[in-house]
């Protein structure tokens, strides 16, 4: 719990603001975080806290592109109607062998 008497600086407040906006990444930090705060006499080798925290930091990293990947597809399409608003998407067939 935070101290009242206590005020965040402008880069908590701003790293606040940013973590509201993607909620499913800071969910993911919120994990990696409970893993820096393990209590290290509770484990036996650094093997318990390497492999999850890889996993961590590997779904951190994948949601970050994803999200990242998503946002840039909708800024091109939105680009591309903007620019010829008579273009049409269509898939692709699958190849008949």
């Amino acid at each position: 719990m935070l101290d009242p008497n206590v005020s965040l600086s402008s880069a908590e407040v701003q790293l606040v603001q940013r973590l509201r906006r993607h909620p499913q990444l800071a969910d993911q930090l919120q994990s990696l975080l409970e893993l820096a705060d393990t209590d290290p006499r509770t484990v036996a080798s650094i093997d318990e806290i390497e492999e999850p925290l890889i996993q961590r930091l590997r779904q951190v990293g994948n949601r970050t592109l994803q999200s990242f990947a998503t946002g840039l597809e909708a800024d091109q399409g939105e680009r591309l109607r903007a620019e010829q608003p008579r273009a049409r998407v269509k898939k692709k067939a699958p190849d008949v062998v």
